[in-house]
């Protein structure tokens, strides 16, 4: 039993021994084979990590772009959402601003509509200041139509023939040694063709008003600014006939009488009339060559006034030399009695209060061409409110 498993063993050694003969015969044979096949691997391999290592480099290129793009990517991203935020801003910006277009729209809507009503009120006050220039022109025009007796004229063949005539007989009765007697011209204009006596407005019947001297010559009277203005008149015309005259009032304190007339020159005659003033003397007013005639209105009392004749050596151009007049020699041109001087009898308003709460406080002057009043505390005539028309078109204008 022993020696058979011994033959067996053998047996199995011998089977093994040749199964390992095989078997490297087999590895042998898979080692040649697989080294012929493993050299093509071989190469094939190399290529294969040529490519590999070319693709490891090919993605490091990609990697290092892939972080550049990252960060410009990243940068990008920022500076979108920035731009977002500033987008953001913007439409909210934009959505103001359009409603602030729209607002504005609207209000230049109405701005047009009311300019359009402001330049049609502005056509109309231009207009209207057209026909207040044109007014003021014509007043003062007016007053230089009455600055003299009319000569030569035709318009009014009895009124015209009046005035030639009396300025004939002033320069014939009322001039005597060089001497132009202002009584005398009063006494002529109540004495011969003009016929004129002193009679108010309300005593017409017609409301107060500044007759013209065509007006005074045809009515045959007047209150004392028609008497003053017509004399103004007169003094005027002689001034312009015989400018070398001196003008004489009469005032009291003489030793004897102050002929009014006829002129001293003519011989007295018992049988003839004479008009003299009692106790009183002459006085000399000035020169018609240097001198101008005013009408000036003074207050006699809070309800009443009184207008009369100065005659100064300044002539007042604009309401900024009205103060030029202190000095100016007045007199009564209802009689040729002499009053006193501007400045000391009489007094130009200086203030409201004063020029309506003193007697003897001028308030009005006519000139030759304009007429000043006094007139919430200053003097105020015709050219300025050309002048403040003139500005106020200018305005309108531009």
């Amino acid at each position: 039993m022993a020696k058979g498993r011994i033959d067996m063993a053998r047996i199995l050694l011998f089977a093994g021994g040749a199964l390992a003969v095989l078997i490297i015969i087999a590895l042998l044979a898979g080692m040649i084979f697989f080294y012929g096949q493993n050299k093509e691997l071989a190469q094939e391999y190399i290529s294969l990590e040529a490519e590999h290592n070319q693709t490891l480099a090919e993605l490091s290129g990609l990697q290092l772009n892939y972080s550049a793009l990252g960060r410009i990517y990243a940068q990008a991203n920022a500076n979108l959402q920035a731009a977002t935020i500033s987008l953001s801003t913007a439409n909210s910006e934009i959505a103001r601003l359009n409603a602030q277009l729209a607002a504005e729209k609207q209000q230049l809507a109405q701005s047009n509509a009311n300019l359009q009503a402001q330049q049609q009120k502005a056509a109309q006050i231009a207009s209207d200041l057209g026909s207040l220039e044109r007014s003021i022109g014509k007043s003062m025009a007016w007053f230089s139509e009455n600055a003299a007796l009319p000569k030569n004229c035709t318009w009014d063949k009895e009124t015209c023939w009046k005035s030639d005539t009396f300025r004939k007989r002033v320069a014939e009765d009322c001039v005597d040694k060089g001497n132009l007697n202002l009584a005398c011209i009063t006494y002529l204009m109540e004495h011969t063709t003009f016929s004129i006596r002193y009679r108010t407005d309300s005593e017409k019947g017609s409301e107060d008003h500044l007759q013209g001297v065509k007006e005074t010559m045809q009515a045959g009277s007047g209150d004392c600014e028609d008497y003053s203005f017509i004399f103004k008149a007169i003094i005027n015309s002689m001034a312009e006939s015989a400018p070398g005259l001196e003008a004489v009032a009469y005032t009291g304190g003489g030793s004897g009488d102050f002929r009014v007339y006829p002129k001293e020159s003519i011989p007295y005659n018992e049988v003839e009339s004479y008009w003299y003033v009692p106790g009183a003397k002459g006085i000399s007013l000035g020169n018609l060559s240097r001198t101008y005639p005013y009408v000036i209105c003074y207050s006699l009392t809070e309800q009443a006034g009184h207008c009369t004749v100065a005659l100064s050596q300044h002539k007042i151009t604009g309401s900024a030399g009205i103060y030029s007049l202190n000095g100016a020699q007045v007199f009564e041109p209802q009689n040729g009695q002499y009053i006193g001087t501007v400045g000391n009898e009489l007094a130009l308003c200086a203030s409201q209060q004063e020029c309506f709460g003193r007697a003897g406080q001028i308030r009005i002057v006519i000139a030759d061409s304009d007429l000043y009043s006094f007139e919430n505390g200053n003097w105020v005539g015709y050219a300025d409110y050309l002048s403040r028309v003139e500005s106020a078109k200018a305005e309108i204008g531009s």
